[in-house]
Formats: structure tokens, sequence, C-alpha cells
């Protein structure tokens, strides 16, 4: 047996453990099942976990809101064919929440951490849920509850940013959140149309990543070098990965 076919077995078990903790028992069995045989289809995992159809539907319906699961469609359309996939990474990522909303919050403040940990703790939501979920924690921040300027320009920043997108519209009418956003459309289609309920918004999982792997690299050569190469370094890598957002970390 290789090295590498046991730490996919520790991290699909974790992965597992993760769900359970996050999403409860019904959505750690489907996980767990899902693990162990591969991709399945409703009824198969029905019939594997021993939940009735309902509930087995429910726990893959909250495992998608949060990108948990990946949606392999049939050619026939037909949704009862459809089959299921842990998409292990986005299950992973949970691991880093609380790195996250520390980036966030250093980086850019409160209002736009509060932004991340709502569409972190929900999944996916549309515009007036996002801002609902928002005025519920807003006694958290230093501003008035009908200042919604405030909020829209902390979301729109996190847009612009990369951080927080757009479901792709196929994603949003059959459910498959694998595809990635084009990022450019994505703010684009925020700044036309952020006002309206139609829109759904989930983090940039990848980005952010990408974000603090280059923060880490611009802290190893500050140690290595100077604070003047890594601040070059942290810009360019930067430039690299958006053209809206320079800075990651703005001052």
């Amino acid at each position: 047996m290789t090295r590498t076919k046991p730490r996919e077995t520790e991290a699909s078990a974790l992965a597992c453990d993760i769900v359970a903790d996050a999403f409860g028992h019904d959505c750690g069995l489907v996980c767990r099942v899902l693990a162990q045989r591969g991709s399945m289809t409703l009824r198969e995992l029905a019939r594997e976990t021993h939940l009735r159809s309902s509930r087995c539907q429910q726990a893959i319906l909250v495992m998608i809101r949060h990108n948990s699961i990946r949606i392999m469609q049939q050619e026939n359309n037909d949704e009862e064919d459809n089959r299921y996939q842990i998409n292990l990474e986005a299950v992973l990522y949970r691991l880093r929440y609380s790195r996250y909303l520390l980036h966030i919050r250093e980086c850019y403040g409160k209002t736009q951490e509060l932004f991340f940990e709502v569409l972190f703790q929900h999944g996916m939501l549309h515009t007036h849920e996002l801002f609902a979920r928002i005025s519920v924690n807003q006694y958290r921040l230093d501003i008035s509850r009908t200042n919604t300027t405030i909020l829209e320009q902390a979301l729109s920043e996190l847009v612009d940013s990369q951080l927080i997108e757009i479901v792709p519209s196929k994603l949003d009418s059959v459910g498959n959140t694998v595809i990635d956003v084009d990022i450019s459309v994505s703010a684009k289609a925020a700044r036309e149309d952020f006002r309206s309920n139609d829109v759904l918004w989930r983090v940039n999982f990848g980005h952010i990543n990408r974000c603090l792997q280059h923060v880490a690299c611009a802290e190893l050569v500050r140690e290595e070098v100077n604070e003047s190469a890594s601040r070059l370094l942290l810009v360019r890598s930067c430039s690299f990965i958006t053209a809206s957002a320079m800075d990651p970390c703005p001052e």
C-alpha cells in the first residue's frame, strides 16, 4: 500500500467527522457512505444509509448549500439519476475557519468579517437572506441598524477583492456548487444586480486560500530578507491573483 492511500483515508474520515459535527447525524452518515462507496444517486444513498428518502434528500441539500457535495449531472437531466460525491477539499476548509476570520478582520474590518462569518455558517444565501442575518448580528458592529450604506460598501469591497462571489445561475437552478465562477463576471454582476433578491452569494474559499499562501510567503521573505522585499512580493502576488485588489491588507 502506498503512503498516499492512508492519508486519503484519514482525510475522508476527518471530513466525515467535520460534517457530522457541523451539520448533524444525517449529514455525517451520508458523508461516511459516500466516502466509503464513492459517488451515488439519492436512491442508492437512501438504501445504504437506511434513511428515509426525504431525510437523505434534506441532508444532501444542506451539504450542497455549504459546497460539501458535488453533483454529477447525467446526460438525460433526470434529477433522480444525478450522482453525488464528497467535495473533500471544501469540507476540510472548515478547519481554517478561525484563520479566515482573523485575516478578514485584520485586513478589512469587523463588518466584512461578519459577512464572511454569516456565509460560512449558513452557506449560500440570497441577498435578502444575507442582509437579514447581518441585521440580526448588527449589534456587534458600531453602526446604526438603518445604515445600509456601510453594509453595502462592505459587501462590495469583499466582492471586488474576490473573497465573496455570486453563485452562477446554472448552479443556482440545479444546486450544483462545483463549477468555479468567472470572477470578473461575478464582480460586474454584483455591481449591476446588487440589490436583487435572486442573487446567491458564497465565500470564495479558493481565493482566500491563495491570499493566505501569499501572505505566508511574504512573512518568510520579511524574516529572511527585509520589509521592502516582503511588501513588494505581496503586492506583485496580489496583482497576479486579481487586478482589482492589489493589496489584501491595505493600511
